[in-house]
């Protein structure tokens, strides 16, 4: 059953990024987050917070299906909690005298700089302090698991946090250029199966 939840996650976000780029009916979307909830419960008893994250990520793929004005701010909410979460789920005392924390630090200080000067100047005034706001929590949450992977060798879930960085930035610099959607989808479905998959092997299930 596992396996067919891994199999149908991956081609419901094969079928969804195609439809996505396609302006097709985004069904399985809403299919994504409980099919990675399920394959989850199946390995192990696992913090709350993951759950919380995916199903605060599955309420921001819902409101994000339809992009009005009030729905991108909900689904703004929404990842940004669940964000939240995922930095909770991987904070651990910080390493403060490992020469990678400060490193890491020091590249995440750059990413954000990069970030603010891509998206800030197409962002409408009146979101640009959500936008900050939003920057700093998905660079919180990766930065967490930096420092889990440095405590734990969970690579594959620091990998995923670094391609939710691309999968917003991607949305957000198209979604202010008004742009084609392109790469949203999968950058985002490749992050979430890979923070997965990384709680799953770290906890030796």
């Amino acid at each position: 059953m596992a396996n067919f939840l891994l199999i149908f996650y991956i081609a419901s976000a094969c079928i969804d990024s195609y439809a996505s780029e396609h302006n097709m009916m985004r069904n399985f979307k809403l299919f994504l987050m409980p099919a990675l909830m399920a394959y989850l419960s199946f390995h192990a008893n696992h913090d709350v917070l993951l759950y919380i994250a995916l199903l605060l990520s599955w309420a921001g793929d819902v409101y994000l299906i339809n992009k009005t004005k009030k729905n991108y701010q909900l689904g703004l909410i929404s990842f940004m909690l669940a964000h939240i979460s995922y930095g909770i789920y991987f904070i651990h005392p910080l390493p403060l005298t490992s020469l990678m924390f400060w490193v890491g630090v020091l590249l995440y200080g750059i990413a954000g700089c990069l970030y603010l000067k891509l998206i800030l100047p197409v962002v409408p005034a009146s979101f640009k302090k959500a936008t900050i706001v939003y920057m700093i929590t998905i660079l919180f949450m990766s930065l967490m698991a930096y420092v889990n992977m440095i405590k734990t060798m969970n690579i594959l879930s620091w990998l995923g946090s670094i391609v939710f960085l691309i999968s917003d930035t991607l949305l957000s610099y198209q979604t202010y250029t008004k742009s084609p959607q392109r790469g949203v989808m999968e950058t985002y479905s490749i992050a979430q199966l890979l923070i997965v998959l990384g709680v799953i092997y770290a906890s030796g299930v």
